[in-house]
């Protein structure tokens, strides 16, 4: 496992993102009506948008360079200190492992070195506001256009709409 971004403790209290293998996997704390998403993902060494919305009280989705590639309903209500372990530093909270907001490793300590990740990450955008999808579509086609990924089809310039005057009487 690989993390590209994690908080607390996976999954029971935490939240973030991983790859593992062909699979690529999201979660929000199960142990608060979240869920851990898997689908799969070909990694296959090239520049990829991945995204991630989650909607909470409905469902947490993930996109891979624009297309849908699994969603899971949700019944968490936010992420906050009673649902994620929050921490400033890697430790233990009773029995779990915690961590700070960490982007490229587990936040905990325990096997830490072993879930880095080895990838070129080049931005890490983080909303606090609820997005539609065609918000969400936006800042894929921003990214992709940003680092010449070439994976959407560039966005046509709008079309002109013919104004029609005629000369009064």
């Amino acid at each position: 496992r690989a993390f590209l971004f994690d908080e607390g403790f996976v999954s029971n209290n935490g939240f973030g993102m991983m790859v593992s293998g062909t699979e690529l996997h999201v979660y929000t704390p199960t142990g608060h009506g979240g869920s851990f998403t898997e689908s799969d993902f070909a990694i296959d060494g090239a520049g990829h948008v991945i995204s991630m919305r989650i909607t909470f009280g409905s469902d947490q989705t993930i996109w891979v360079d624009g297309s849908q590639v699994d969603t899971e309903t949700i019944t968490t209500s936010a992420l906050s200190s009673t649902e994620v372990n929050w921490a400033s530093t890697a430790g233990w909270a009773g029995d779990d492992h915690i961590g700070p907001f960490t982007i490229g490793a587990q936040s905990k300590t325990y096997n830490q070195e072993s879930r880095y990740i080895s990838l070129d990450l080049a931005e890490f955008l983080v909303y606090d506001t609820a997005m539609s999808d065609d918000d969400m579509h936006a800042v894929e086609h921003y990214l992709d256009q940003k680092f010449a990924l070439g994976r959407f089809a560039p966005t046509p310039a709008p079309t002109p709409r013919p104004t029609w005057w005629s000369q009064p009487d």
